[in-house]
């Protein structure tokens, strides 16, 4: 099925600024002219097709194409591969042109760029620009075993972009993956990092090592444990986790009259924040945190409440009728319990 309505001059998207790589054209090719390797060649996708994402492709594509999405990519590399000749390898976009095939679309606009440009290997530059593409939407984000694979592959192979150290993979991440959250971003390093043994100024660590370094060199607990030679509860405590524990700390002390300690350690540094600095950041949110108590504890001898309350329920039950557009309020809710517990 040909769609004689593409339109590259419509695509909205620009291009994606990437080490080593250069867009050369926009235009529409011939499926059958692309080919498309394996996924065991593409450590961005070693889980191959994922087929509930073809699908919502699928239906997306039976709409017509969205103009302001980025094309799937390709770079001019003529071969013949079982006889069959090709013009074109595929780059990024292998769950679209799945979708296509379903369709029995033979035509579609791709973007062809160039790589190994500028003194960058080929793997530095198609693996990044790979991790970028699928950084934005609307693609599938690679998994992080995917993001491992690919850039610890780009470490062995000496990649000029990512260095075996923390800091460089960091910034690495940082760079070309801004999308993922920072916390999935520190877990990604610490993984790449403990698979391939890199360097480390400043050591960080995953709850699951702070178990392990607690129990092999000191008799402290974590994790809400009781502590019998101290009488405390012990918890560790990562930087922006801070509000967190010390919630927890209220909570074992309200069930138990005890107090807690606290272990505390930073993500690492970056240019803008030392590990000093970090340090002391902890330090003035748990003061920060305090103080804040202190507050709540006055007005609630002053008032006899806290400052704060339920005020409402958003519209969830629609099975019972609730509208869509009004809010519940707890006095109602209440009402409606009560008549519950009358049945």
């Amino acid at each position: 099925m040909a769609m004689p309505t593409l339109d590259c001059t419509k695509v909205q998207f620009g291009e994606i600024k990437s080490p080593g790589t250069k867009k050369i054209d926009r235009k529409i090719i011939n499926l059958p002219l692309i080919y498309r390797p394996p996924f065991a060649d593409n450590p961005v996708r070693t889980k191959g097709i994922d087929v509930p994402h073809s699908q919502k492709i699928l239906k997306s594509f039976s709409k017509g194409i969205n103009y302001s999405k980025m094309p799937p990519v390709v770079r001019y590399n003529p071969r013949i591969i079982d006889g069959v000749h090709y013009d074109y390898e595929l780059v990024c976009g292998n769950h679209r042109c799945a979708a296509l095939d379903m369709l029995g679309v033979d035509e579609w606009i791709f973007d062809v760029y160039e790589f190994a440009q500028d003194d960058y290997t080929y793997e530095d530059s198609v693996r990044t620009f790979q991790l970028q593409e699928n950084d934005h939407e609307p693609a599938l984000a690679s998994n992080t075993s995917d993001v491992v694979i690919t850039i610890s592959r780009l470490i062995a192979q000496g990649s000029s972009l990512v260095k075996n150290d923390e800091k460089s993979i960091s910034e690495y991440i940082s760079e070309y993956l801004p999308n993922i959250h920072w916390s999935t971003q520190g877990s990604l390093v610490r993984k790449i990092v403990d698979l391939n043994g890199s360097y480390r100024d400043v050591v960080t660590f995953s709850a699951e090592d702070v178990t392990k370094w607690l129990a092999k060199n000191t008799d402290l607990k974590h994790r809400g444990e009781y502590d019998k030679v101290r009488d405390m509860f012990g918890w560790s405590c990562l930087s922006r986790y801070e509000h967190e524990v010390v919630f927890n700390c209220i909570k074992k002390y309200a069930e138990s009259g005890k107090e807690s300690y606290i272990i505390a350690h930073t993500s690492a540094p970056t240019d803008k924040m030392t590990l000093s600095d970090k340090r002391e950041a902890i330090l003035n949110n748990f003061e920060g945190l305090e103080y804040s108590l202190v507050k709540v504890v006055e007005f609630y001898n002053k008032n006899k409440r806290f400052p704060w309350q339920v005020t409402c329920y958003l519209p969830q039950d629609r099975k019972n009728g609730e509208s869509a557009n009004d809010t519940i309020s707890v006095e109602d809710f209440k009402e409606s319990l009560e008549g519950i517990m009358a049945i």
